[in-house]
């Protein structure tokens, strides 16, 4: 396979597809593009839910509707919903070091689902930035669903254990 190219999608639409690119300077609403604005994760105790995402996210919840039981985060202008009707999701949280998070986790008692590993190398820059590597843990949250923690971080130097 050669190298991926811009291509047009077919949708009658300004925006150029894959890889998507948009400009910070006209805003996702005017390029007509859609952007991810909230994703929801089960939780069946608001409280229980709310301490740990706090403590998880290091950020306090941005609103809290009980009833009829649904807690907000902001992550960076996308809502995380926790609400005891919603499905249990596996979301991915980018994190500076996975290594040291899973060390500070585990130290709070939270359940290591699979320690850090690295999955994959970014060689051209199609996925993460070129020239990292992609570290990827998982965790157990509070209300029993799979969280994936992910690292891009250059590789370690030979020189280094």
């Amino acid at each position: 396979m050669g190298p991926v190219r811009a291509r047009r999608c077919g949708i009658p639409c300004p925006h150029t597809c894959f890889p998507s690119r948009i400009d910070a300077s006209n805003g996702w609403e005017k390029a007509g593009v859609m952007r991810l604005v909230q994703v929801a994760q089960h939780a069946s105790d608001l409280q229980r839910a709310a301490e740990f995402y706090s403590a998880l996210l290091s950020a306090r919840y941005t609103a809290v509707f009980d009833p009829p039981g649904l807690l907000f985060f902001d992550l960076d202008g996308v809502r995380l919903l926790l609400e005891q009707g919603a499905p249990s999701s596996l979301l991915y949280l980018g994190v500076p070091d996975v290594k040291r998070t899973v060390e500070q986790l585990k130290g709070r008692g939270v359940e290591i689902v699979a320690e850090p590993r690295v999955i994959f190398s970014h060689d051209d820059g199609l996925l993460g930035p070129a020239g990292t590597e992609e570290w990827m843990a998982f965790i157990r949250d509070s209300e029993g669903n799979t969280l994936g923690l992910v690292s891009q971080i250059p590789p370690a130097s030979p020189s280094r254990p």
